[in-house]
């Protein structure tokens, strides 16, 4: 195999589908190591196999990720997982970021943009539909299972509060820097303790273990104002 090539598997339970996805992978990096109907099936042959990329199809209906996912972490946990989905679903895409599912992507995409969110995921970015993503942040969240939390059981400073509800309302370092009379440096500081504590792997993480722990709207004016 070429250097660049990207050793590839695909769970896909459509047979359909399953060849479209092959000839839209034809001729790319992606090289298919194997395919499989479902995850079980594939489950054995993973650590042989060693893939870079498992493409697993998310049952239509689901709410929530399957345990399959967590097994395929566990198989191949150098691997990236996108979830393949046939609807958006907040719900769901708030589970598969909560799971460290690496990707989120939908069916009906358009070829050359499914290439290219296979290719951002395989160089280590996290691709998910960005209207899904804000439509969450704006409150989208409101049918997720509230988990509450309070500042002092995660052990969070006070500045990492106001950072923390700022990233909710999807405020870029810059702006936070500004609105709390602060360097970009000191937020990325501040940003890197606050993910570190709450086990978060980025700022949209964040955001949505913020809304997920009942952080989203305490405290906001004293941020605003800070």
């Amino acid at each position: 195999m070429e250097k660049d090539t990207i050793k590839t598997v695909i769970v896909e339970s459509n047979s359909f589908f399953r060849e479209g996805l092959k000839s839209i992978l034809r001729d790319s990096r992606f090289q298919i190591a194997f395919e499989a109907e479902r995850a079980e099936d594939a489950l054995p042959h993973l650590q042989a196999e060693k893939p870079d990329l498992v493409i697993v199809e998310l049952p239509a209906g689901a709410e929530s990720v399957p345990e399959e996912f967590q097994a395929i972490r566990e198989a191949v946990p150098d691997a990236r997982i996108v979830a393949l989905v046939g609807q958006q679903c907040p719900m769901l895409m708030t589970d598969c970021l909560m799971q460290d599912i690496d990707g989120f992507l939908i069916k009906t995409m358009k070829p050359n943009v499914l290439l290219q969110s296979l290719a951002l995921i395989a160089e280590g970015e996290r691709v998910y539909p960005a209207n899904l993503v804000a439509r969450l942040l704006r409150g989208g969240a409101q049918s997720m299972v509230m988990m509450p939390g309070s500042q002092e059981q995660y052990n969070l400073t006070a500045r990492e509060m106001d950072i923390l509800h700022l990233l909710v309302a999807g405020e870029p370092n810059k702006v936070i820097a500004r609105r709390l009379s602060i360097t970009e440096a000191t937020v990325k500081v501040h940003l890197r303790s606050l993910l570190k504590k709450i086990n978060a792997a980025n700022r949209t993480q964040a955001a949505i273990w913020a809304l997920h722990h009942g952080f989203a709207n305490t405290g906001a004016a004293a941020a605003a104002t800070a």
